[in-house]
């Protein structure tokens, strides 16, 4: 976990780094572990 934050309250907001999920697109993601497919 990076961060955690209260905007309000009550309500959270947590940054966490893992390496089970990724913003890049799963399609070129795929392409690039793949590249022989």
């Amino acid at each position: 976990m990076t961060s955690v934050s209260e905007p309000s309250r009550c309500e959270y907001v947590m940054q966490l780094i893992t390496p089970a999920a990724c913003s890049e697109d799963p399609d070129e993601l795929f392409k690039k572990l793949h590249p022989e497919l």
